[in-house]
This record gives structure tokens, C-alpha cells and sequence, in this order.
């Protein structure tokens, strides 16, 4: 919880959502939750409850770090992706840049700033 960004997270109104993902020890201790938060994906995410199966997959450094795909988290597959055991070369798809982007980055920095 060093992160200022993971602290504005806690104080956002879906902490009650993340708190009770029980992904949470992993997440925080993945070394990816200060680029993850800022991504502004997190609401998004967290409401799709496959984080733990995400979290559990091995490849949320490789993940966060692509960009990914904007529509990916909107698909109705996400649980079967995640334990497909494609996410290495999903992620080599090319499908990058607009993850990271979307989500509602403009939402989570418009609530962070009131």
C-alpha cells in the first residue's frame, strides 16, 4: 500500500468490491498494483469476478505491461480465457496499447480529482 495511487483507489466507493474479490493479498503483492490502478481499468475488472483466476494465471505483469485489448475485459469468455492458458499468446496477438487506455481512464481520474 506504498502506492498514492493505491491509496486514492482504497478511498473510492468500489473498495468494498475489490476489498471482497479475495484477489486482493495477490493483487497487492503482484508488484503490478501501482500500473494497474492507474490503467483505470480497475472498476471495470474488478466487477468482472475473474480476478482471482487472473491474478492465479501468471500473466498480470506480462498482461498489464501489453496494453492488451479494450474489448477483451468486455467478452463473455474472460473465465474461460484466463484458464485457457492462451493469455501468453493472446498477448502476442498485437492487441496492445488500448487496454491500458481504456476502461474509463478519464472516470477514475475525474473521480480521483472530486
Amino acid at each position: 500500500m506504498a502506492s498514492g495511487v493505491t491509496e486514492d483507489f482504497m478511498t473510492r466507493g468500489d473498495t468494498e468490491n475489490f476489498l471482497a474479490s479475495s484477489g486482493t493479498e495477490n493483487f497487492l503483492a503482484s508488484g503490478d498494483t501501482e500500473n494497474f490502478l492507474i490503467s483505470g481499468a480497475t472498476e471495470n475488472f474488478l466487477a468482472r469476478g475473474v480476478t482471482e483466476n487472473f491474478l492465479a494465471s501468471g500473466g498480470t505483469e506480462n498482461f498489464l505491461a501489453s496494453g492488451c485489448n479494450e474489448n477483451f475485459l468486455a467478452r463473455g469468455d474472460t473465465k474461460d480465457f484466463l484458464a485457457s492458458g492462451g493469455t501468453e499468446n493472446f498477448l502476442a496477438s498485437g492487441g496492445t496499447k488500448n487496454f491500458l487506455a481504456s476502461a474509463g481512464v478519464g472516470r477514475f481520474y475525474r473521480e480521483k480529482a472530486g
